[in-house]
């Protein structure tokens, strides 16, 4: 029987990062879901295997992992622990220049971040979750990708949380600026376009709906936005890996983004 252990610590004062997180897992398989958001993690047992386009492949030990645009299958082949930094939205382009070559994949974090930096995370990541989340707030700063157009992209993200039915033409009209610069921003702070983003947050709104079990998923298609049902459909196919289902309570992967 597949058990778990999670512990997920926010951390709502620093530009960068969300919150940590532990996780223990005995042997199993996820089907994680986009949240638009990225993740430094720590391996302190064997890596899961992650499907790839060429096969099942052995995550990095220590690695950074990019934004997501589709369902990341997983396979844990002997218990797993884990501690992770969840970053902002905005926070992957705030460390490295292009987090749009990141997408939909994982990365050893040796090709992205300073050996010091590293041994200072890896070290503190075998302690506690608060001394984790102070080393992790103390040594992840803006460096190479703070710029002046950052506020941007953060008020693009606000706006677009409160209206996941509103289209990115409109958004760029009402920020004052073109569309094209509103794609551009985008992808150099999340790696995800206007659209992306607002699709996979259209996603977690209709997947709280859902678990409520309160609506018909013809209603919950047409709160959240989505033309119909069957559009609804193809999106959860796209993030979810399944179907959408009217069943209350949470899915066996919920510990990896319960919290967020």
């Amino acid at each position: 029987m597949d058990t778990s252990a999670y512990q997920f610590l926010a951390t709502p004062d620093h530009a960068l990062i969300e919150g940590v997180w532990r996780l223990e897992n005995g042997v199993g398989a996820d089907d994680i879901a986009p949240d638009s958001r990225c993740e430094i993690i720590f391996h302190l047992a064997e890596p899961p295997l992650e499907k790839t386009a060429s096969g099942w492949v052995r995550q990095p030990g220590q690695l950074v992992y990019g934004p997501l645009t589709r369902v990341l299958q997983l396979r844990r082949t002997s218990p797993m622990k884990v501690m992770a930094i969840r970053l902002k939205q905005h926070g992957i382009g705030a460390l490295i220049e292009n987090p749009q070559s990141l997408r939909n994949r994982s990365c050893d974090l040796t090709a992205l971040l300073s050996p010091i930096l590293i041994a200072n995370l890896g070290k503190a990541a075998r302690g506690n979750l608060q001394r984790f989340s102070e080393i992790a707030q103390a040594n992840l700063l803006a460096t190479p990708g703070g710029d002046a157009h950052a506020h941007r992209i953060t008020e693009a993200l606000r706006i677009l949380e409160h209206g996941p039915s509103l289209r990115a033409i409109d958004l760029a009209a009402r920020m004052k600026i073109s569309r094209r610069t509103l794609d551009r921003d985008f992808m150099r702070h999340t790696g995800l376009t206007p659209g992306e983003f607002m699709q996979i947050h259209r996603y977690h709104l209709a997947r709280a709906q859902i678990r409520a079990g309160v609506f018909s998923l013809s209603d919950i298609a047409a709160l959240c936005g989505y033309s119909d049902q069957a559009h609804m459909t193809r999106e959860f196919r796209r993030f979810a890996g399944k179907t959408p289902r009217l069943k209350r309570g949470e899915d066996a992967s919920d510990v990896f983004y319960d919290q967020r």
